[in-house]
């Protein structure tokens, strides 16, 4: 795995914002045990004959997911391929797993069908959206084809979830990752300090583009934000460096008219279809405007104390991440002086670790003020 760069107070605040963002780990921990129920029970439904296999895609198995605003849910989303038997159109796909998970005592009052895919709404936080899938033998061995709501009916679309998060997984640095994203489940829960740069600066970017584009039906799809990050951000070891270099690139997605962008993992399969939805396209080009702005003169704030830098991000990604993550640093940071780990890096800048001037140890004089 690339080694995470952190050097500044500010690149450790964006951690730990990100840190503040993601899947809590009680959270995660009844997601988990939620994929597991449901995958024995659809092993052991009307679905067995079918070799049906669960598996997570999106967010949640890149490691990027974000806290929803205020009366939102996390939004999970997982595939259930069926591995045997033909269907003769994506209705009859659709109806079966619907109708497997509806009977089921334990489902039937948490489930909605939705246009291409059927949730199951927990109560506590959380959705997951399943989505029928068959292999797509005639394109790679982790193609699928799933549902897809033209605006008519349903209609078979190709796709590639596994080579999706194969080509994130390896831009991110995480070749490993990347192996054990074919062949495991669920990917495993990390905090944000042994994520890479490039999965907090998608998290980072998802969540000023939430707060900025507080209608949801105007907001971008998740995947294209990811690939746009992703694309342009995959060579830095740190936080700031993947941000500086989205916010250089994103004059060039902002055009008269939306770009096409493809699926890394299956170029066939285009990703930003939601752009051509009236006003989509024209609400990300000024969210895209603001980030620019905003990470810009952030950017220019340091060592202008932290009054400024909160509230720049205050404004950027909401009050309550930030406060929690500047309180985490001061903590942090106290400790580390407590413990003579505390320096100053050579740009003047406080650093925790490995320092090119290691600092007095301080005892703070027995209190318990933080940053």
């Amino acid at each position: 795995m690339t080694q995470l760069a952190v050097t500044t107070e500010l690149e450790r605040v964006l951690i730990l914002i990100a840190y503040e963002l993601q899947l809590p780990e009680y959270l995660d921990a009844k997601v988990r045990e939620r994929y597991e129920s449901l995958s024995q029970y659809l092993n052991s439904a009307n679905l067995a004959p079918f070799s049906p296999d669960l598996y997570p895609q999106g967010s949640y198995a890149l490691g990027t997911t974000v806290k929803p605003l205020v009366g939102e849910e996390f939004d999970l989303d997982f595939i259930i391929l069926l591995n045997r038997g033909g269907f003769a159109n994506p209705d009859d796909l659709y109806d079966v797993v619907a109708f497997e998970i509806e009977r089921s005592g334990r489902y039937a009052g948490m489930t909605e069908r939705r246009p291409s895919c059927i949730r199951i709404t927990y109560a506590d936080e959380f959705h997951m959206d399943i989505v029928p899938a068959v292999p797509d033998l005639g394109r790679s061995d982790t193609a699928i084809l799933i549902p897809r709501n033209d605006g008519r009916s349903l209609a078979w679309h190709a796709t590639n979830p596994k080579g999706y998060i194969s080509w994130f997984m390896h831009v991110s640095g995480q070749a490993e990752a990347a192996k054990r994203a074919m062949v495991e489940p669920l990917p495993p829960a990390s905090p944000a300090v042994e994520k890479t740069a490039l999965q907090i600066a998608v998290q980072l970017v998802k969540r000023h583009h939430h707060r900025w584009v507080d209608d949801e039906c105007l907001r971008t799809a998740s995947v294209v934000l990811t690939t746009i990050t992703a694309t342009e951000a995959s060579s830095h070891t740190s936080v700031g460096g993947c941000l500086d270099s989205v916010v250089d690139a994103l004059p060039r997605y902002i055009r008269d008219v939306a770009p096409r962008l493809t699926n890394p993992g299956a170029p066939y399969e285009t990703i930003s279809e939601k752009w051509e939805e009236a006003g989509v396209y024209a609400a990300f080009c000024v969210q895209a405007r603001q980030l620019i702005d905003q990470w810009r003169k952030l950017t220019g704030l340091q060592g202008e104390g932290y009054g400024a830098l909160v509230a720049h991000l205050n404004d950027m990604f909401g009050e309550g991440p930030v406060e929690r993550a500047v309180k985490a640093l001061g903590r942090e940071t106290r400790q580390a002086a407590i413990g003579g780990r505390l320096g100053t890096a050579a740009g003047g800048g406080l650093t925790i670790g490995t320092a090119t001037t290691r600092n007095r140890p301080h005892t703070f004089y027995g209190s318990d003020e933080t940053l």
